[in-house]
């Protein structure tokens, strides 16, 4: 390989718009790798991070047996991407890579360099007050609350800054100086990609100012909106209304998020790159009162969207507040039947052909696909969605339901080993499972 390009997202700078974008984007020489999903943070954090155990995978209920099956599974798989001689150029982006420690970032860089010729680092950021603005609003679109906002720009990339003969990068996020306004444009014409080939997908989209302030509202009345997937499910449906409902309304006025600017962050950025973002007030006290006060001021949002949202939903009743009609608004997105682990399904589990674990799973009730946990002799090895196009599921129940789960090669099974697959978060196991192989 000539060269390997590694995108470290920042968080909103449009990260998730440049990997979803540049997904399969192969022209013949430059290729993105395929390490399972578009945002490569969990192959290389997994692979490289000692710290893989308390990732992602733990809240999934993978043990570190099943967690050192996936680390195996993409070190093969990213060393074959590597390996290619038919390509020159390879690239690698997700956020969590600028998430390892300094020692990881060189273990990193070498294994690529076992590899490659030359290394270039890519990452965008944003002026310190407008990520506080955005870090608030993207934490609250997880329903919580919180008024830190270290960008950690230092701690991310001087890791890679430190390596030998590696090309790092910065460029402002700011739609004035991108290319074509576009970071997925502007991030082609810095590597030259052939944006002919790229099919853009726009997932930076921000909430507005009322949107903020009513989730705000919401959430300082009722923070039981994490914990489970019903209510993360009813969380993000909820959320999604309320953004649909107020649109039209202005973007949050981002001085009242001063008070969270990292500003020793900025320095590091002057320093090193000089980088430097005009974001001084000259007179503005900036305060979490301040801002507490902005947020619960809702005085000129037009609240009656509420009611005829409530309508829509068929709701009708004495609400009193704002609070109560949020609530129950919230209440009409969750799905009970689900919530009492009786939600009707149809699935089953269909076997395994030597090398992949397959079948097909849908709720009767709901357009949510099923999520499904895969054991092999009741050791859960991974979770993954029944949403998978095959043409004689779709043709007979009009939805792409199937699961597919390629067994890694270092895994042997055998005659009498079993196989299950389940309903995530349920006890209820899919027709014809458990499952025993026979070779």
């Amino acid at each position: 390989m000539e060269e390997v390009i590694v995108h470290i997202g920042m968080h909103k700078t449009g990260s998730t718009s440049i990997q979803e974008s540049l997904n399969g984007y192969d022209d013949g020489s430059t290729f993105y790798a395929n390490l399972e999903s578009a945002n490569h943070s969990f192959a290389i954090y997994t692979i490289f991070s000692s710290a893989r155990y308390e990732y992602h995978w733990k809240s999934q209920g993978l043990n570190r047996q099943a967690i050192d099956l996936k680390r195996q599974n993409y070190l093969n798989i990213l060393i074959a991407e590597l390996k290619r001689k038919d390509r020159k150029r390879l690239i690698i982006s997700g956020e969590d890579i600028g998430y390892l420690s300094n020692e990881e970032k060189k273990q990193f860089i070498d294994f690529l360099k076992n590899y490659c010729k030359k290394i270039k680092i890519i990452c965008y950021v944003r002026s310190p007050l407008s990520f506080a603005s955005s870090a608030f609003s993207q934490i609250l679109e997880t329903g919580k609350i919180s008024h830190k906002s270290p960008a950690l720009y230092k701690h991310r990339i001087q890791g890679f800054i430190d390596q030998e003969n590696v090309d790092v990068e910065l460029k402002i996020y700011d739609k004035n100086t991108l290319f074509n306004s576009d970071v997925v444009d502007d991030f082609c014409k810095i590597i030259n990609l052939n944006l002919d080939l790229i099919k853009k997908f726009n997932t930076n989209i921000s909430y507005s100012e009322a949107t903020i302030k009513i989730i705000y509202k919401f959430l300082m009345g009722n923070p039981c909106v994490v914990g489970d997937a019903v209510v993360t499910n009813a969380r993000r449906k909820f959320f999604a209304k309320i953004a649909d409902l107020y649109a039209d309304y202005p973007p949050l006025k981002k001085d009242y998020f001063y008070f969270m600017v990292d500003w020793e962050d900025a320095r590091y950025l002057d320093k090193n790159f000089n980088i430097i973002f005009d974001d001084k007030l000259e007179s503005f006290e900036s305060s979490k009162d301040s801002l507490n006060a902005y947020l619960s001021d809702l005085s000129e949002i037009d609240l009656s969207r509420i009611d005829r949202a409530l309508i829509e939903n068929n709701i009708f009743g004495n609400f009193e507040d704002i609070e109560s009609k949020l609530n129950r608004l919230f209440y009409s997105y969750l799905d009970i039947k689900r919530l009492l682990n009786n939600s009707k399904y149809e699935g089953r589990l269909g076997g395994f052909n030597g090398r992949k674990i397959f079948g097909w799973a849908y709720y009767i009730d709901s357009e949510d696909p099923v999520s499904i946990d895969i054991l092999i002799n009741n050791t859960k090895v991974t979770n993954l969605l029944a949403n998978c196009y095959r043409s004689d599921l779709n043709a007979k129940y009009k939805k792409s339901c199937a699961f597919n789960f390629e067994v890694p090669e270092w895994v042997i099974l055998k005659t009498g080993d079993q196989l299950r697959a389940r309903i995530a978060n349920d006890s209820r196991d899919l027709d014809n499972s458990p499952f025993e192989v026979l070779l």
